[in-house]
């Protein structure tokens, strides 16, 4: 039974980060660069690998058997760490590329109220 509710609870974690990460943009501001997504190709990749991070994470609970294949768990494990690394390089690009495109919004927005 426990099993059976940590896979929900993550695959619902799962399923409401790839929700947030692509359906983001368009709760975002009107009017901003910031809500244009077709600058930042990353997002929908980013959210396909938190989809996948949490699939394997479910199959992993179920399928990969410690004592009887370890050199399976260690390699599943360490596909699991690659891709959460590669999602938190993506993260944070999206942070670098989010304060850039403030920065610069603030530099056109305090021109704009000077004239």
């Amino acid at each position: 039974m426990f099993k059976l509710l940590f896979s929900v609870i993550i695959l619902l974690v799962g399923v409401v980060g790839v929700a947030m990460y692509t359906l983001r943009p368009m709760f975002e501001r009107q009017g901003t660069t910031l809500a244009d997504d077709s600058s930042k190709p990353w997002r929908p990749l980013g959210a396909a690998i938190g989809g996948l991070i949490a699939v394997m994470f479910v199959l992993g609970i179920y399928v990969v058997d410690i004592p009887d294949h370890p050199r399976t768990y260690a390699a599943y494990w360490a596909v699991m760490l690659l891709l959460q690394f590669w999602l938190c390089l993506l993260a944070l690009k999206d942070v670098r590329y989010t304060r850039r495109q403030l920065a610069i919004e603030a530099r056109v927005g305090g021109l704009r109220e000077e004239r």
